[in-house]
Parts: C-alpha cells; structure tokens; sequence
C-alpha cells in the first residue's frame, strides 16, 4: 500500500494522559488529585483514579556527637507518597 492509498486520520481521536504524581505530604497530593478531578468533570474528561501507589520510606542514620559515642545516633525518615491518577480527554473537548 502507497502512502497516498491511506486512509486519512480520525478527526475524534481520543488522548489518554496517565500522570504518577509524588509528594511529601498526603494533603498536599490529596488536594492535587481533587483540583485535577473538578478540572476533568468541568472539561467532560473522563477521570479515573486516584491509584494508590506504594509509598517509599528512606531511612536516614545520623551520629548524635561527631566525634564520640558511635552508639549514640539518631533516625529520620523521608516518606514519598505516590499517586496514578488517568483521563480520558476527546480532541474536540480540549480544541484541537
């Protein structure tokens, strides 16, 4: 088949947008998903999600005393919370 024989694409295409969000803190990520939620239903995008994602937690060990007491130390924690989230949007909704 020539490149001239093809058909001619579809005017209604539908765009898929997968987005994998990471925060810090809960709420804030929350409230991105909830911002993202009013924008689709606004849009007519279909919404699905959110996805709750493992979250990872990377332990940190510290010396309390720089120079003595080795046994002396302290432990943080930094959570990194993520999430999937996916909409559905049809080309003639977003204007192209």
């Amino acid at each position: 088949m020539r490149a001239t024989d093809q058909p001619p694409p579809a005017h209604h295409t539908a765009v898929r947008l997968r987005i994998r969000m990471r925060a810090y803190d809960v709420n804030l990520l929350a409230d991105a998903v909830a911002d993202m939620a009013t924008i689709a239903s606004v849009t007519g995008a279909e919404f699905k999600g959110p996805v709750m994602l493992p979250t990872r937690r990377k332990l940190y060990c510290v010396l309390r005393s720089p120079h003595v007491n080795k046994d002396a130390r302290e432990h943080f924690e930094v959570r990194t919370h993520h999430r999937w989230v996916a909409a559905d949007c049809h080309t003639a909704a977003i204007g192209v």
